[in-house]
């Protein structure tokens, strides 16, 4: 079959494929077949990281920093027209050499406990939030050369947004594009490869004018990009080209953002201007931007009004549409902050992946005018570029959304969420708030998949709809202006709608903070208020007495081929209850237990009985060359998002040594992995990185095979009680510091299988419940029936 070469990175791909399954990329050239991408990495003389036997005790070294080595890129990188960056962990994994020397310091357990540690430690965090039912221009350096639908989705235009039209835009346009490269560029070249989308979108360049303004990134993967200035360049042609450049100063602070804006409009003056948003998000409460350069600080809304305020926009010229090319920004208080400076608004409620916008949609400027149906093009050609990625490459499927929001509707919305959160206010000071606190627990919530921090964020209408039982007038004018806001929207997951909001639940550490950023924004005080009450009675103590719940036992009932796990409630525990999960642990020896499995699947029902499905089976990795099956499951936990599908994450270290490799890598991820019809599909996994819960997510999703070996790393732990003997849930148990592993050689190959569980004696299950304070309680345990 003929194939051709991705312009971007080299990778050689099929002739029939639209997308390079490396990098996202859509230009090719064709080539004659060949073996392998262009500049594969070299063996070099490593000894590999000494080889952990499968759960055999590792007593580690007094912990200490690794040093982490360097991404490596082919020297000097060429124009941007010519260039070819690579993702260097996604090159070609060699063979483990059997005899080679090692030039360094060798495998050291240490790192290996480290890492474990680490990973531990964010396990921690996101199981303590498990449980719940889903219901002048200068050149330089040469040439830069399943689907949801939300809102009125009829009422757009008929269009392809990569192919011909016959509509023909009447207006000049204006498009900035605010690009703070961060770790995004020195690490993986993201920048660099969105900028060469543009320069390739085909875009009419003497009737639309396009500015990129760069800077807060260490290095750039650019010839002529410097690290040391700000710059504002101008896509001419095929070419962009320096116009205007600044002392380096921070782009997460409000006056780059206002003097880009300020010399657009100026220097570029148009019918429509476009403003474009690139880097990390973390939404409205955390915040976007990342500068590298100035301590990875994030621009704030509050800096992020200040920025538009002074910018030269407002209410007698607006922007036509303003997006973000990030993580989580898709809430109601970023399009509020906005809404003065404005006509639309884009941006995503879930994370985004690296590969980010197709920004071949440029092309479409010189069809379509108004921000409504470029906004459409925009999100069609993001989410159909991802799609098509992801059949050529399984592990960077993604969960992807991106709406358009009219921000002329806004009041409305603002209106109908003050008369519905007036009367939950009310009612969840005079007994309410259970209620309230169970539908908070199970509503669909966003960047729990892809990243270890929980930011609070979940989908307004999701909400609206779970109140409409008690509130229906109310939810039904909320849901009405939320249609006409939602102007286009796609998701490839279940309970989206095109817009969130911040409501207090799974991260206490930051809900005082978050609470009062959300008064600053100014947005829907009725709501304000409801979440305020909403976070001081979650902060209180229990309301029930769980003190008899650590002495109860659950039990099994056969149910077909299946077994129902199962416990009883009292009256009162049930009225209280807000979430649970259940845990599977492995009994080592004596009194030392591993945490094997937490799944949220239970169904409490009218009669106070808290029950799980399970189906005698857990997930093992299997090795592809000798059938030989992990002598333990793989540590997973069930991710409660609200969307009801059937998806974990599993804590692992990706090893990478090769020849050429000065120090190898280790490299503690989360895991992605979805559960369809019975069979675990891996998909990608995203750096643990940041544990205090306010970091923005890893956009870069790693593929296991781009590394050396696989480490499934497990501590153990011995029971500990309260001052009252209660049994309590097992991560505040006490550690023995104890580590386990199991590995696998990704050259061989593996893969995922559910299997039953041997041996079912040495394995307990626990119930662990929430309550609707958000308190944590645990069952007795019991053996995992045969």
């Amino acid at each position: 079959m003929n194939q051709k070469r991705c312009n971007r990175c080299g990778t050689v791909v099929e002739a029939t494929d639209k997308f390079c399954y490396k990098c996202g990329f859509s230009e090719f050239t064709n080539v004659v077949p060949v073996a392998s991408s262009v500049n594969p990495i070299q063996p070099t003389n490593i000894q590999p990281p000494q080889q952990p036997q499968q759960l055999q005790s590792q007593q580690p070294s007094p912990l200490q920093q690794p040093q982490q080595p360097q991404q490596q890129f082919t020297p000097q990188p060429p124009n941007i027209a010519q260039m070819q960056p690579q993702y260097i962990a996604q090159q070609p994994i060699f063979d483990q050499q059997a005899n080679v020397q090692n030039k360094n310091k060798g495998a050291k357990w240490w790192k290996i406990a480290l890492i474990a540690v680490a990973a531990l430690f964010v396990l921690i965090l996101v199981i303590s939030s498990i449980g719940g039912n889903e219901s002048g221009g200068n050149n330089v350096g040469g040439d830069f050369g399943g689907e949801n639908f939300g809102g009125n989705n009829n009422d757009t235009p008929n269009y392809t947004y990569n192919g011909s039209t016959d509509s023909v835009a009447t207006k000049t346009k204006t498009v900035m594009i605010y690009v703070v490269g961060s770790d995004l560029e020195t690490i993986n070249s993201a920048a660099s490869y969105d900028i060469t989308e543009m320069i390739n979108s085909g875009v009419d360049t003497t009737k639309n004018k396009v500015l990129i303004y760069t800077g807060g990134a260490k290095s750039w993967h650019i010839t002529g990009i410097p690290n040391n200035k700000n710059c504002i360049y101008l896509l001419d042609g095929k070419e962009f080209k320096l116009v205007k450049d600044y002392k380096a100063s921070n782009m997460a602070s409000s006056q780059p953002l206002a003097e880009f804006l300020k010399y657009g409009a100026s220097n570029y003056p148009s019918d429509e201007y476009g403003l474009i948003l690139w880097n990390h998000g973390g939404g409205p409460m955390v915040g976007y931007g990342k500068d590298e350069l100035h301590n990875g600080d994030l621009l704030t809304m509050s800096e992020l009004k200040s920025a538009l305020a002074d910018s030269g926009f407002g209410k007698q010229k607006k922007l036509e549409f303003l997006g973000f090319d990030a993580c989580l920004m898709g809430s109601i208080e970023t399009a509020w902050v906005v809404k003065d400076y404005a006509n639309y608004f884009i941006a995503s409620q879930e994370t985004e992946p690296g590969v980010g916008w197709d920004y071949s949609f440029l092309k479409q400027l010189d069809h379509y005018d108004g921000g409504k149906d470029i906004g459409k093009c925009i999100i069609d050609s993001y989410i159909e570029k991802c799609e098509a990625l992801a059949r050529q490459n399984p592990t960077l499927r993604s969960e992807l959304t991106l709406s358009c929001l009219d921000l002329s509707k806004i009041d409305k919305v603002e209106d109908s969420l003050n008369d519905l959160f007036a009367k939950v206010d009310y009612n969840i000071l005079n007994g309410y708030f259970p209620t309230a606190s169970q539908h908070r627990s199970s509503v669909k919530s966003f960047g729990k998949f892809a990243s270890s921090s929980e930011y609070d964020l979940i989908d307004i209408a999701h909400l609206v709809s779970l109140l409409s039982p008690d509130y229906a007038n109310e939810a039904n004018q909320v849901k009405a202006a939320l249609k006409e806001l939602v102007t286009y929207s796609r998701a490839n997951v279940k309970n989206t709608s095109g817009v969130s909001i911040y409501h207090p639940y799974d991260n206490p550490w930051e809900m005082k903070t978050w609470i009062a950023e959300f008064k600053r924004i100014g947005f829907a005080t009725e709501y304000a208020n409801y979440i305020s009450n909403f976070g001081v009675m979650l902060s209180n103590p229990s309301s029930s007495s769980w003190k008899s719940f650590s002495k109860t036992m659950g039990n099994a009932i056969n149910k077909g081929s299946d077994k129902e796990l199962s416990i009883q409630l009292t009256e009162e525990q049930a009225k209280n209850y807000a979430s649970s999960s259940y845990y599977i642990l492995r009994k080592i020896k004596d009194d030392e237990y591993m945490f094997i499995f937490a799944g949220f699947d239970t169904e409490l029902n009218s009669s106070g009985m808290l029950s799980a499905s399970y189906n005698n089976k857990a997930v093992f990795a299997v090795n592809d060359k000798t059938n030989s099956v992990s002598n333990s499951p793989i540590t997973m936990y069930q991710v409660r998002d609200g969307s009801g599908e059937q998806k974990y994450c599993a804590s692992a270290i990706f090893w990478l040594f090769a020849d050429d490799i000065v120090d190898w890598r280790t490299d503690p991820v989360e895991w992605q992995i979805k559960i369809e019809n019975g069979t675990p599909e891996p998909l990608g996994a995203y750096l643990i990185e940041d544990t205090s819960g306010t970091g923005v997510p890893q956009k870069q999703l790693l593929n296991y095979k781009d590394y050396s070996s696989i480490e499934f790393s497990f501590s153990t732990r011995t029971p500990k009680t309260d001052s009252d003997g209660n049994l309590l849930p097992y991560f505040e148990w006490e550690s023995t510091g104890n580590f386990y592993g199991n590995e696998y050689d990704v050259a061989e190959g593996f893969h995922f299988e559910c299997r039953e569980i041997d041996n079912k004696e040495d394995y307990y299950v626990m119930f662990v419940v929430k309550d609707v304070q958000g308190n944590s309680y645990a069952s007795e345990m019991f053996t995992l029936p045969n």
